[in-house]
């Protein structure tokens, strides 16, 4: 806009100058006969000028408080948005290529107070990540972020002592005006809440509810693992399927308080009965099953007899209306003859029926 009032202004003294020439026919006959402009033109000339700056310089100051009132805005705006990221539970800090860290925020929560009670320097990721996670950033996320322009994943930071915070974590990378990465950016939020809640949902639905085995998922899920471990490394394994004897009858006339209370104890027995490393679950209404890794097919004798005697002390107790009772059957897997562990758990179920018909019941 003063670009349009200076050319208005230098158009009006023009169309005025070209006036006053035209009093005589040329410059050199006006020169020659020394005849004078008339002072109205001349005045009238300069009152143009002054009018013309006058309004050049009132444009020229309001822009100038605009650009200020801009400046002033944009200023408040920045301080807002620092207040914001000061404020805020997540971590957030601009970083070099080499991971170190140019600035960060004061994180609330959790995070702050494991940063801010941290002996290290927080110089460097290294500083204030898991080695896993430190991996992880350098080698995978800077480098998709340079590449893609943003990376996400999870990551832990780590606090002194044993202090864990698993985290989400954003990597964006910046660029100057040739493109090149000039520095990078990252956000990191706190999820612990978020994965205990997916532990617990994992862990019901991977665990009986009533004897607090492995259900029959839980155990199908870690068995094959276990299997395809014993495979490659050559190990024997040792498999029990054991079913819960007379549990309809317990019901029946005893109520299905004791049939849950019979379950317990019995899934009691086999837990006590096996080792912690053993792998033990109820996969059916009185069907449960253990798998025992490192073990040879002379071990099922001392595992039978193990049972017997642990039914024998719950019983011998009286604490029950009912006597517990498991009829047993055991397959082994023997890695120079490989079974799939469907075959296994068959193999198992059909020694513990005949062991069930035959009446060789571990009981008191």
């Amino acid at each position: 806009m003063a670009s349009i009032a200076l050319i208005a202004v230098i158009y009006a003294a023009l169309v005025i100058l070209v006036e006053l020439l035209e009093v005589n026919s040329s410059i050199h006959g006006l020169l020659s006969r020394h005849e004078s402009w008339p002072v109205s033109q001349v005045l009238l000339l300069l009152l143009f000028l002054v009018v013309s700056l006058g309004i050049l310089a009132s444009r020229w100051k309001i822009q100038k408080r605009r650009e200020s009132a801009a400046r002033a805005a944009a200023e408040e705006r920045a301080e807002q948005l620092q207040s914001v990221i000061e404020s805020t539970t997540d971590f957030i800090a601009t970083l070099s290529a080499d991971g170190d860290i140019i600035h960060h925020n004061q994180a609330g929560g959790r995070l702050g107070d494991i940063l801010a009670n941290s002996s290290r320097p927080m110089a460097n990721v290294a500083d204030i990540f898991t080695e896993e996670s430190i991996i992880e950033i350098l080698d995978l996320g800077m480098p998709l972020a340079a590449r893609e322009g943003a990376w996400h994943g999870e990551t832990v930071i780590a606090g002194d002592g044993r202090s864990r915070i698993p985290v989400s974590q954003l990597i964006l990378a910046h660029r100057d005006e040739s493109g090149k990465v000039e520095y990078y950016s990252t956000i990191c939020r706190d999820i612990s809440e978020q994965k205990q809640h997916e532990e617990q949902l994992r862990s019901l639905s991977l665990v009986d509810e009533l004897t607090g085995l492995h259900n029959r998922r839980g155990f199908l899920q870690i068995a094959e693992q276990q299997l395809w471990l014993a495979r490659r490394e050559h190990r024997r394994m040792l498999i029990l399927f054991a079913d819960l004897d007379d549990l309809k009858w317990i019901n029946d006339n005893l109520g299905h308080a004791a049939g849950d209370m019979a379950l317990v104890r019995a899934a009691e027995v086999i837990r006590q009965t096996f080792r912690e490393s053993d792998l033990i679950a109820r996969i059916g209404g009185d069907e449960f099953v253990a798998l025992a890794p490192e073990s040879h097919r002379s071990d099922a004798m001392s595992i039978t007899a193990r049972l017997k005697q642990k039914l024998d002390e719950v019983n011998s107790k009286r604490e029950n209306d009912f006597s517990l009772s498991l009829s047993l059957g055991f397959s082994y897997f023997d890695p120079d003859n490989p079974m799939p562990l469907e075959d296994l758990l068959n193999h198992a179920d059909k020694r513990m029926y005949l062991d069930k018909k035959a009446g060789r019941r571990s009981s008191a």
